[in-house]
């Protein structure tokens, strides 16, 4: 798993002022905006991916990444590739993630309003992970691990939910795959 610089925050490496990286190639090297390159160097253009709110991630490869505590809010992530990424604790808050791909992906996100619009969540484990007022509508989530997660009004129409285990899961006021809403029961 390629490392990331979310573990802690005092295990970054963030200045890279005084260092040559003329002709460097860092494809699917992640950055946050606290990293310091060198005068006129482009880490975009140099194949690094930028990772932070409102970042535009559209297309990126981050398979395989640990994003552990990073901040996604309102970023498109549109078709992005976050197969077999840790996601413990980050915010995907409002974010795009429409069409992307998080099979595998495991950790407790914060998707809060997220458009996860014909994703791909195929065997993600998302314990405990809160997906309220998601969108998820066509989304696929075959045999994925939803256990205790918050899915309070998500939009689930059309979304493949076989295999998908929703023990313990708060489905209060969601739309679910047929269209209905789900009202939980009353304790009695």
């Amino acid at each position: 798993m390629r490392s990331s610089p979310y573990k802690s925050h005092t295990d970054k490496l963030t200045d890279f002022q005084g260092a040559n990286f003329e002709g460097a190639i860092l494809k699917q090297a992640i950055y946050d905006e606290n990293t310091r390159f060198p005068e006129g160097f482009n880490p975009i253009k140099a194949g690094a991916y930028l990772i932070a709110p409102r970042a535009s991630l559209q297309n990126a490869n981050l398979s395989n990444l640990d994003l552990t505590n990073a901040d996604l809010a309102e970023a498109n992530l549109q078709g992005a590739d976050l197969s077999r990424a840790i996601l413990n604790n980050v915010k995907f808050i409002g974010a795009d993630l429409s069409n992307a791909n998080l099979r595998e992906a495991k950790g407790l996100g914060n998707f809060c309003g997220a458009n996860l619009s014909n994703a791909n969540l195929n065997q993600a484990d998302l314990y405990g992970a809160n997906l309220t007022g998601a969108i998820l509508e066509g989304a696929s989530l075959l045999g994925a691990k939803l256990i205790n997660a918050n899915l309070t009004d998500v939009n689930l129409t059309n979304a493949k939910l076989h295999g998908a285990n929703l023990n313990g899961a708060n489905l209060t006021g969601a739309i679910m795959p047929d269209g209905t809403t789900y009202k939980q029961a009353e304790k009695g």
